[in-house]
């Protein structure tokens, strides 16, 4: 029993003495583990960050006795038996520099998750690891990308900045729908900048710069719009044509050359030699005369300069051509040919089909397109002559073209054109024409069906026309479009121009003389508000100006009227009398004399 008893002293006598030094040891929380020999580390709760995009504040509860600090990130986990200093870590204070909180880390990437750790040091002695509560913490997003100046944005590039020699690997923007990814060289990466090119004109990019796959920076760029420069077609025949630009038009990848008023974009580039682009020059050969093209030098899809010209009138290779020395070849050559048929009349040749009824007046469906050629003399004066007794179109033309040519019909009982077909007429054009005696130019009287396109006068004389007008058609037929350009009609005793149909159609009356006519400019028989008339620098005398909707239908600019003309609100009507405007304007001399309109009318007579 004693025995039992010294023993239970015994173990009460111990068991005070280790509560004794237990209660010592926690009591301060700063000393040392003398169980371990170690440095208390920084209590957990203290443990805490505050992130930026590559840095981030580090803050804890000090300890005593403690020389420095030694915190670690990375972006693999940490705990004990992770090593410091393992692959994909970042070690801050081994040398000792961490003396106290707070402390800012660096050298971070954006948008990246980070675990944590600090340890207390002290001599050769150390604390364990201390954990941040959550164990980790994410950057914010990076921008190591400046915002680029204007001068650094073009239509196709932009250049980038950023701090020299930061780790970056590559840039990405999408481009047509499709994601592209730049590779940065060694120097763009030292120097920090970077030129993208091949950029769409006046587009929106977001360019993402990263390493490896973590974004370090983000922008939105607008390219800027794209202007042509100046540019010029000289030098053009019926074959050729010469196309030239200003210097400065930047990266060019070809160009092209398209038939028609185009605008192009995908199509096939021809490509630029060398010596074409330091020159800035193109030489077009094996174009086709009488044509319309367009030709422009490309970036891509992007328009650099751009023109739209017409070879010199001509006839075009496809057309087979017959010439015609006597009427009598006349009915042959529209019925032995089919298609694009070309008749050419040499100078000094009459070919009249005015004499009687039996030559042939009807052009076969046979024949889609068709151009009646006065071969030029030493002069524009010098025109062989074509009579008829009425022209008439059968089936469906794609042209129908008279030019330099006496076009006449055997007076004021008959027709250039006394059209009875039905087919729809896509072009007929009278250039460069002396068009006389006749009692319409393109009459359709007959009540008929049919659609004519497009008729124009350009370069012409149209001389005593009688009470069927330059042009008169019915109500079932339909004209969409009218011109005349630079043409003169002296004396007509209809209507100019008389058009029944209730449909739509334009108008359009440029650089041109008119006098004489004593009845209506315009009647519009069964006129609609959506008719277009427009009279521009022209000159009017002894005209009855009258028009329909009581003349509120006509736009006019610069257009002037001798006195004896009704006063409209489209022209201005001057105190001048026909003979103190123009020369001699009984015999057909329209030669303008007053000073103040020498730039209006055809540019014929202001020479």
């Amino acid at each position: 029993m004693k025995i039992l008893n010294h023993i239970s002293g015994a173990g009460l006598a111990l068991l005070f003495a280790s509560l004794c030094v237990s209660s010592c040891t926690d009591g301060n929380d700063w000393g040392v583990d003398s169980a371990y020999d170690r440095l208390f580390g920084t209590k957990e709760s203290s443990f805490s960050v505050s992130a930026s995009a590559v840095s981030a504040e580090i803050k804890w509860e000090s300890t005593k006795d403690t020389e420095y600090y030694i915190i670690e990130a990375s972006t693999d986990s940490l705990y004990d038996a992770v090593q410091m200093g393992a692959e994909g870590s970042l070690v801050y204070g081994e040398d000792g520099s961490i003396t106290q909180s707070p402390y800012t880390i660096t050298g971070l990437m954006g948008e990246t998750t980070y675990y944590l750790r600090i340890k207390s040091v002290s001599k050769e002695k150390e604390s364990n690891w201390v954990y941040l509560p959550e164990y980790k913490f994410t950057t914010d997003k990076e921008q190591i990308l400046n915002e680029p100046s204007e001068t650094e944005i073009t239509d196709e590039s932009v250049s980038l900045t950023w701090e020299a020699g930061l780790e970056v690997t590559h840039i990405t923007y999408t481009q047509d729908g499709t994601l592209v990814t730049y590779e940065l060289t060694d120097e763009e990466k030292a120097v920090g900048k970077v030129t993208l090119m091949g950029l769409n004109p006046n587009t929106e990019y977001t360019i993402t710069i990263y390493n490896g796959e973590v974004a370090r920076g983000e922008i939105e760029v607008t390219t800027s719009m794209s202007v042509e420069v100046e540019s010029e077609v000289s030098e053009i025949t019926q074959h050729s044509a010469v196309f030239t630009w200003t210097e400065g038009v930047g990266r060019l990848t070809g160009y092209v050359l398209l038939k028609g008023d185009v605008y192009p974009s995908d199509e096939t580039q021809n490509a630029l030699s060398a010596e074409e682009e330091t020159a800035c020059r193109i030489e077009l050969n094996n174009l086709e005369p009488s044509t319309t093209y367009t030709v422009a030098i490309m970036r891509d899809k992007v328009v650099r300069a751009r023109k739209v010209f017409q070879t010199a009138v001509g006839i075009p290779s496809d057309y087979t051509q017959v010439t015609l020395t006597s009427r009598d070849e006349w009915a042959g050559a529209l019925n032995d040919n089919s298609g694009k048929l070309a008749i050419i009349i040499p100078q000094g040749v009459t070919i009249d089909l005015t004499a009687n009824t039996s030559f042939q007046t009807e052009i076969p469906a046979a024949i889609t397109s068709l151009i009646l050629w006065g071969e030029e003399g030493e002069d524009n004066m010098q025109k062989p002559t074509f009579k008829t007794r009425g022209l008439s179109l059968s089936g469906d033309k794609s042209e129908v073209r008279f030019y330099n040519l006496n076009v006449e019909s055997n007076g004021t009982s008959n027709y250039i054109f006394r059209q009875k077909g039905t087919g729809t007429i896509e072009s007929l054009s009278f250039e460069s024409c002396n068009v006389a005696n006749a009692a319409g130019v393109f009459c359709e009287r007959d009540k008929g069906s049919g659609t004519l396109k497009n008729l124009s006068f350009s370069d012409c004389i149209v001389t005593n026309i009688g009470n069927y007008s330059v042009v008169y058609t019915t109500t079932n037929y339909i004209v969409n479009k009218i011109t005349m350009v630079n043409s003169t009609v002296n004396g007509c005793t209809g209507n100019m121009f008389r058009v029944a149909q209730t449909e739509p159609y334009s108008l359009e009356i440029t650089a041109s003389t008119l006098y004489n006519a004593s009845q209506a400019l315009i009647r519009s028989d069964g006129y609609n508000s959506a008719n277009i008339f427009t009279i521009s620098n022209t000159l009017m005398g002894t005209v009855n100006t009258t028009t329909p909707n009581n003349n509120s239908s006509v736009t006019g600019t610069n257009v002037y009227t001798t006195s004896d003309c009704y006063s409209v609100n489209w022209a201005t009507k001057t105190e001048l009398s026909a003979t103190d405007l123009f020369e001699d304007p009984a015999s057909g001399n329209f030669v303008v004399k007053a000073a103040d309109y020498k730039a209006y009318g055809d540019p014929r007579w202001n020479k």
